[in-house]
């Protein structure tokens, strides 16, 4: 059937070259010839525009196919596609039900489940646990409270996975959302509204923080280790590179004007954490990848270019 479509593709392609070309010789003929009277014209016109609307017909049909749309195929497309997404569901269903009950059955696997859970808590928001000024205590209920988050939105990914919540439908932005407001207000009532909007601040900029992890832990293998303050001061620089994170959103992991952040950076980095720091190429779920985004940028600035000329 694939086989089928691909030819059926290619046929379609064929005659519209031929078209074009049929259409072009017409037009040629008829100026070389130099037909004066309109009921010739009219009649190439015709025929042009019949062509046009075949191209055009031919272009429908080949994006409806491209995109799934092929009336011969429509139902046989969705019964596959439905197929796919039961499987899935199943799938995904026997892999939690498996989970929940050793969970529930197996104490050392669950305190190691839950302990590597915990243990992210401290990886993804160390920096900003240690940059609070905070009693220990608060900073361990802060933790746990981030810990109670994670545990709830992993609660909705199940949800999501067994098909009972669409992704990015109401219901999963609802529970989302209050989820990451009763933090904050725990947050607020733990240390107060100034480390509350600390924590704002830190998560509207973790895909920095998330690459600026990543190379603190790098450069730690170096004579150039970066500090805490260093690395706070990079996350930020990063940070106010995006134009979304300027207007007091979530900073985008792409689109950073990067020329921007070299020039606060320079003024904090030593040579060869900036060497590293501009030039290595760090990737990191959730994070900023700037080799990736600055080659992104070069080529959409060369298409807004040659738009131009």
């Amino acid at each position: 059937m694939k086989r089928r479509a691909q030819i059926r593709n290619a046929v379609f392609v064929v005659f519209a070259v031929i078209a074009i070309a049929v259409a072009s010789v017409w037009t040629k003929r008829a100026l070389h010839a130099g037909l004066a009277h309109n009921a010739a014209r009219k009649d190439l016109e015709a025929k042009n525009l019949a062509l046009i609307e075949q191209i055009r017909q031919i272009g429908v049909v080949r994006t409806a196919t491209a995109l799934g749309a092929d009336p011969a195929q429509s139902d046989e497309v969705r019964n596959a596609r439905e197929e796919r997404r039961r499987k899935l569901r199943e799938s995904a269903q026997s892999r939690v039900k498996a989970l929940n009950e050793r969970l529930e059955n197996d104490r050392v696997f669950a305190i190691n489940y839950y302990a590597e859970k915990r243990a992210d808590v401290d990886i993804n928001y160390g920096p900003f646990l240690h940059s609070i000024r905070v009693t220990a205590a608060q900073r361990d209920a802060i933790a746990e409270a981030l810990f109670a988050r994670d545990m709830r939105i992993d609660l909705l990914m199940d949800r999501v996975r067994v098909g009972e919540v669409v992704p990015d439908g109401a219901a999963s932005r609802e529970a989302r959302e209050t989820a990451n407001n009763e933090l904050r207000e725990s947050v607020a009532a733990i240390a107060g509204e100034d480390t509350a909007q600390a924590f704002d601040r830190y998560e509207r900029a973790r895909p920095a923080w998330n690459s600026v992890n990543l190379l603190a832990t790098e450069l730690a293998l170096t004579t150039s280790p970066l500090s805490l303050e260093q690395a706070a001061n990079l996350a930020s620089a990063i940070a106010e590179g995006s134009e979304p994170y300027r207007n007091g959103d979530k900073m985008l992991a792409h689109k950073i004007d990067w020329e921007s952040v070299d020039a606060k950076a320079r003024a904090f980095l030593d040579d060869t954490q900036f060497e590293y720091f501009s030039k290595a190429q760090t990737m990191v779920p959730g994070g900023v990848a700037r080799q990736q985004d600055e080659f992104t940028q070069a080529i959409d600035s060369l298409r807004e270019k040659v738009k131009s000329e």
